[in-house]
């Protein structure tokens, strides 16, 4: 049973990757990306923040050692980086599969490695 939840929140993955690459395309076409990427980000920062603080989880902020305050910080700059150059790509291709696909692939391949990325949540 474990493995079928894996392959279902892989699948819920690629499927919400595509619909949001598919709303970028149509829906805010006149938007410059880096501006997008900071309105979208920003909402779903309080999202995230909700979400912490209904579980319970902002208490373990205390626990984050200055080592992974660092390794944090990096990982916030690679993910800014990932997103930046997703939508410049999205603003100047048409062919959106592509990009879709290497999702599913590294997504595919860090899971299949049977390596634990992050901790559950829920």
């Amino acid at each position: 049973m474990v493995v079928v939840v894996w392959i279902i929140y892989i699948i819920l993955s690629s499927l919400f990757s595509s619909i949001m690459t598919i709303l970028i395309k149509v829906g805010v076409k006149n938007i410059d990306s880096v501006l997008l990427l900071t309105l979208r980000s920003s909402i779903v920062f309080i999202i995230l923040w909700v979400i912490i603080f209904i579980y319970g989880k902002n208490s373990e902020i205390k626990n984050i050692t200055k080592k992974e305050w660092v390794y944090i910080f990096i990982i916030a700059i690679a993910t800014a980086l990932t997103w930046i150059f997703y939508f410049l790509a999205i603003n100047r291709s048409s062919v959106l599969w592509i990009l879709i696909s290497l999702k599913i692939l590294a997504t595919s391949s860090t899971v299949a490695s049977g390596e634990t990325v992050m901790q559950p949540f829920f």
